[in-house]
């Protein structure tokens, strides 16, 4: 049994690498998101400066193309950032294709097994997680993140052409929360297998 739970110990190391990857994306997305709200936020003062007027309001102070040109700048700088964000939604799409492939080996290698393991593995020994255990682990830590990489998607999508600041603080806040992500059970899927082999341990 051991030297089974070691073999799923790469398994779990990926999750932990994985996990350690997504929260660099999520903090790089969050903070483009942030910068897409200020900028948007911005634009009704910009083109209200642009198109300022002397106080008798006999005069433009800044000449029609010009204003134009200021505020084409500021949505040419808001497509810069969702094209960044876009970027990293296809990072957390490759983050949720490792995480798939982690789980579909251990399928796979317990699938393999011979003779096959009792209870369909979900007998336990001692302290250690069952066969069961390790394998739906990794299948729920995949089925989490898979329904999060959607709902970024979708976030994305819809910011990427609202016209509404309030709308688009609403999504970052969404964005942020992460929902589908549930921090306490991602930490007891992780805890089921520890990445240190603990057999190197004992024979030390």
């Amino acid at each position: 049994m051991e030297t089974f739970l070691n073999a799923f110990r790469d398994a779990y190391g990926a999750l932990a690498r994985c996990r350690a990857r997504w929260d660099d994306a999520q903090g790089a997305s969050v903070a483009l998101l942030g910068t897409a709200v200020n900028a948007f936020e911005r634009l009704p003062a910009i083109h209200d400066a642009a198109r300022a007027r002397a106080v008798d309001g006999s005069e433009i102070l800044i000449d029609d193309a010009f204003a134009s040109r200021v505020v084409e700048a500021q949505y040419a700088a808001l497509d810069r950032v969702f094209a960044r964000l876009r970027e990293e939604c296809a990072r957390f799409d490759a983050l949720t294709r490792e995480l798939e492939r982690a789980k579909t080996d251990a399928w796979t290698r317990t699938r393999n097994l011979k003779p096959p393991p009792k209870r369909a593995g979900g007998e336990r020994s001692g302290p250690q997680p069952s066969i069961a255990d390790c394998v739906l682990g990794l299948e729920e830590a995949w089925r989490m993140h898979k329904d999060e990489c959607a709902l970024k998607r979708e976030i994305v999508k819809r910011a990427s052409t609202c016209e509404d600041a309030e709308e688009l603080k609403m999504l970052l806040r969404l964005f942020s929360a992460q929902p589908n992500l549930d921090p306490e059970e991602l930490r007891l899927i992780a805890d089921r297998v520890p990445v240190k082999n603990v057999e190197a341990d004992t024979r030390a």
